[in-house]
């Protein structure tokens, strides 16, 4: 079993991003880096917390006077936790 799964995503002009991880039984956290301009945004999730019934995630990317916000969705945003922005 991996220990983290990582996928990268970078922001556009993208309203609605999908994030892939296929089986959460085959990794231990799925880690989600985000990059906006030169900044990477990076998210965390343990496996356990994400569905079997579906092999991906969505967030919704806002940039409003050139800062980003992240709103992920129901299922996945009381668990996903942003653990650090370089």
């Amino acid at each position: 079993m991996m220990e983290i799964l990582v996928r990268n995503r970078r922001i556009a002009k993208s309203k609605n991003c999908r994030v892939k991880y296929g089986n959460p039984k085959d990794f231990k956290t799925l880690q989600v880096r985000i990059t906006h301009e030169d900044k990477v945004y990076t998210y965390e999730i343990d496996s356990e917390k994400l569905s079997v019934e579906k092999d991906s995630i969505h967030f919704y990317p806002k940039v409003e006077s050139g800062k980003l916000s992240i709103q992920w969705d129901q299922e996945t945003a009381d668990n996903i936790k942003l653990i650090s922005k370089d």
